[in-house]
């Protein structure tokens, strides 16, 4: 035990110590929806298998550790919560200037409060305490810069479950240590095929799409968004990641282990929109908080150029999905361009239009005013909007034929890049 932990003290509440330790460990997940999902499905093929009398190991810093809880809640397994001691001291005080208790002393305590369920977390069957060590005596030199988490899973569990190994992380060194011979207690470890499945969407063919044809499908409008983009005011659509707006995560969970969350893709959020009718506001990265739906004023026929992965926001802009609204109807709407000025002027921007304000960027690597941004306050529902105020526009033919079967709006296939 100290080979991981160094030296010091490991305690179990009473409730869990005639169980088999079962860790469920991962690298750090990525942050697209779809490789979430793959993550969730083998988290399920694995739980469905475990032998009886088995508890999963829980950490709250661990990857996957909500959804993890969520899916031992429905398949009525055993959880183990491990809890650090800095942790412990903040369970177990009666206030925060209280002074550490003695060691075992606040174990014992917080177990009889984990049995009433008078504390966050007792839900799980119970926990495992480990101190923060003082000393490094007896840790593996490998280890010391691994988080004291990871190591608990590693050196506490009997059976130890890898969903996704990133190649340099700390699982991976982990996985390492534990084959060497050094090593106390080798562990028995199993690695799931954590290679992400492709992800795309199929290339249509203009034949494909000819092939189609329903007789009240919406033809595009004559002054369309190709050929006079200045009637028109254009909202791309992007990969949403996590629950939807007004979508619990508890709900996002079942939702994703139930087989039933709905595509989070830039093509599954902009098929979201058109079946509410709705373009939902956000607040995000507007200074203030106010909520708001942003469009842009670049032309739809420049999106291929300016199709951009932006670092700092973790997203592209410039998305080959969404729709061009005409501008004389979202002015009836309250929209309007945004003011670009420097971050010192927002202190004198009337209260009214500050949720036009938006900071002035000249660099490399941003542009703000080339966004040509314009802004409506709230919602905006799409009911009232006809077939000739309102262009659906997808990446290829494929996702324009699904489309045409069931909405209500007229969809064309953004074109290629321009050809200088």
């Amino acid at each position: 035990m100290a080979t991981w932990l160094g030296v010091g003290q490991v305690y179990l509440s009473p409730s869990v110590r005639s169980f088999q330790f079962i860790a469920v460990a991962s690298s750090r997940l990525s942050r697209r929806t779809t490789l979430f999902v793959q993550w969730a499905e083998q988290l399920q093929s694995l739980l469905q298998c475990l032998p009886q009398n088995s508890a999963i190991l829980i950490h709250q810093a661990c990857a996957g550790h909500r959804l993890l809880q969520r899916a031992c809640e429905r398949y009525g397994i055993p959880t183990v919560e491990i809890v650090l001691f800095s942790q412990l001291h903040a369970l177990t005080a009666e206030s925060r200037d209280a002074p550490p208790g003695d060691w075992q002393e606040s174990c014992q305590s917080l177990a009889v409060r984990w049995s009433s369920a008078s504390i966050p977390g007792a839900g799980c069957t119970g926990f495992l305490a480990v101190p923060q060590e003082s000393t490094t005596s007896g840790l593996h030199t490998d280890l010391r810069d691994v988080p004291l988490h990871d190591r608990v899973l590693f050196a506490m569990a009997d059976r130890i479950h890898l969903l996704r190994v990133r190649s340099g992380g700390n699982i991976q060194r982990l996985v390492r240590c534990s084959q060497r011979s050094s090593f106390a207690g080798t562990k028995s470890i199993t690695i799931s095929d954590s290679a992400a499945k492709p992800c795309s969407t199929a290339k249509g063919s203009a034949a494909a799409e000819a092939r189609f044809h329903r007789s009240n499908a919406p033809s595009l409008p004559a002054d369309g968004p190709l050929q006079d983009p200045e009637r028109w005011l254009v909202h791309w659509t992007r990969e949403f990641r996590g629950p939807w707006p007004g979508e619990s995560e508890t709900q996002y969970h079942d939702a994703v282990l139930l087989s039933t969350a709905v595509d989070h893709s830039a093509c599954g959020t902009l098929q979201r929109i058109l079946r509410e009718e709705l373009l939902r506001a956000s607040t995000q990265a507007i200074r203030g908080g106010h909520a708001v739906v942003s469009f842009t004023a670049v032309p739809l026929r420049e999106f291929r150029d300016r199709h951009v992965y932006r670092k700092h926001r973790r997203r592209y802009d410039f998305e080959p999905w969404g729709l061009a609204l005409r501008k004389s109807v979202l002015l009836r709407f309250g929209a309007a361009p945004v003011c670009y000025s420097d971050a010192r002027s927002w202190s004198d921007f009337p209260a009214e239009q500050r949720p036009w304000f938006q900071r002035r960027v000249c660099s490399a690597a941003l542009d703000t005013e080339a966004e040509q941004e314009w802004r409506i306050c709230g919602d905006l529902s799409l009911v009232s909007f006809s077939s000739e105020d309102l262009v659906v526009f997808v990446d290829n033919s494929s996702a324009a034929v699904a489309l045409r079967q069931w909405c209500r709006f007229p969809v064309l296939v953004l074109p290629n890049k321009r050809t200088p």
